[in-house]
């Protein structure tokens, strides 16, 4: 289970970026739809992404974000 997590997080802009790129455009297609329900999903994987990718910058390197999940979660 550790594995798994820390092999994500190691690779968050692999995954961030590309997945909030989508998830905004299709956002945007729905709420030009007007199927807010829809939006609010893409909007929230958006957001989920964005903090991911704060997370990962202020870390400062994969190393890094790994080690403080490791530290914090996994004691």
């Amino acid at each position: 289970m550790e594995d798994w997590i820390y092999f994500v997080v190691r690779y968050i802009p692999f995954w961030a970026v590309p997945l909030f790129l989508i998830s905004a455009q299709f956002g945007h297609i729905y709420w030009l739809k007007e199927v807010r329900w829809i939006t609010i999903f893409f909007v929230s994987i958006c957001v989920v992404c964005f903090i991911s990718l704060i997370y990962y910058m202020l870390a400062g390197s994969p190393h890094d974000a790994a080690g403080l999940i490791r530290d914090t979660i996994f004691r």
